[in-house]
């Protein structure tokens, strides 16, 4: 019986091992990176707007989630995925984002497009008491903590 305690012990201290080096620190501010350090980088899109014509963040939830060198999160309708360089406040969003393939209301789709060509102009990450704000070139993301 002693065995088999001793065995099980020793698989739950293992699991708890692997998923806490699993966890996202997210880009925490700490490093110097994006991120509130209670919230773990996980943000919801406030507002926004693409070459002067605002997103309407009423149709659906658009979720950002910060992590080592990546953004992840619902676009809309799907969940993504896309590779992102830091130095300092500029940021280079990778061209190539990956996307889940789910299809939607027309309106949602449209933003969740809108969205993800917003992402890939992205050039500024600024953070801002409780906000982070993305920009690039005719772009303008508002964040808040989700």
């Amino acid at each position: 019986m002693l065995k088999r305690h001793s065995y099980t012990l020793a698989c739950v201290a293992a699991v708890g091992f692997l998923l806490s080096a699993c966890q996202s620190s997210g880009l925490g501010s700490a490093n110097g990176t994006l991120g509130p350090n209670h919230e773990r980088g996980l943000w919801q899109l406030s507002q926004g707007s693409i070459d002067n014509r605002p997103l309407n963040t009423a149709l659906a939830p658009i979720t950002l989630q910060t992590g080592e060198g990546e953004f992840s999160g619902n676009s809309g309708v799907n969940q993504y995925r896309v590779a992102v360089e830091r130095s300092g406040s500029d940021l280079s969003v990778d061209e190539n984002i990956q996307i889940t393939r789910m299809a939607g209301d027309i309106e949602q789709m449209r933003l969740e497009s809108d969205y993800l060509s917003a992402l890939r102009r992205i050039t500024k990450a600024k953070q801002q008491a409780e906000f982070l704000q993305l920009s690039g070139e005719g772009v303008e993301l508002l964040f808040r903590p989700n």
